[in-house]
């Protein structure tokens, strides 16, 4: 009997071992963006050979107190659970589609599985590895930027995605769920930021990225709602 169950540990270690995907199996002829193969390239030059290397710079559990924080606070004309669950169930090729933000990659490091755009692509969960192009300045630049999605807490209604480490921005944005009295949503987006340069920080940072979570939830409410919303999504903006 222990025989083989030592074999069973064998057979299931060796499986798990060769499930990983190598970023070596990348088709870089089917992401569209120069920025963000580049930045894949990157990582594999830093000795990032399969997606279980891919690690967030920060964990669920962290709250980092040496980053810059930003806020930005939503009012979704849905109830809270409504909001929630499209939030929730949103494919990443819709969530992030849009002008400024388009879905270059994801990488699921649970079901071992590397999506493209115009591929099927599943729900929102944890473990998605998310890369994205960021059209900066009406197309003069574009960044290459990846994420991974790090929570999903149904019951305190929180959402959480961290960037990975190697990004010129370490840090992670939380999403709180609350209802109010009206019966909609408000929709807090803090996000915790910290790169090498003051001066990105400072200015840059906060400037940019904005207008791309500014991008994003409108593109969520658009999907709840399925209709055109006008450029101020009832949004209240504040630095502390």
């Amino acid at each position: 009997m222990k025989k083989y169950l030592l074999s069973l540990f064998l057979v299931f270690g060796v499986c798990s071992i060769y499930a990983q995907t190598e970023l070596s199996e990348v088709n870089f002829d089917r992401i569209p963006f120069k920025k963000v193969r580049h930045y894949i390239q990157t990582q594999m030059r830093q000795n990032i050979t399969c997606t279980d290397d891919l690690v967030p710079s920060f964990t669920k559990e962290i709250i980092p107190d040496s980053c810059s924080e930003q806020i930005c606070t939503y009012e979704l004309p849905v109830a809270m659970d409504e909001a929630w669950r499209a939030y929730t169930s949103v494919k990443p090729d819709k969530a992030w589609n849009g002008r400024k933000a388009r879905l270059a990659m994801l990488v699921n490091k649970i079901k071992h599985t590397i999506i493209y755009p115009g591929d099927a692509c599943d729900k929102i969960d944890t473990g998605q590895v998310v890369y994205l192009n960021l059209r900066v300045l009406k197309g003069v630049t574009n960044v290459g930027v990846a994420f991974e999605v790090i929570n999903i807490d149904e019951q305190n209604k929180v959402l959480e995605f961290s960037y990975l480490e190697g990004n010129k921005s370490l840090g992670k944005q939380q999403l709180y769920f609350e209802e109010t009295v009206q019966g909609t949503t408000q929709l807090k987006h803090v996000s915790y930021y910290k790169s090498d340069s003051k001066f990105r920080d400072k200015y840059l940072y906060p400037y940019f990225h904005k207008r791309f979570t500014n991008e994003f939830h409108r593109n969520m409410v658009q999907a709840i709602q399925q209709q055109e919303l006008p450029e101020n999504l009832h949004l209240t903006y504040q630095t502390p």
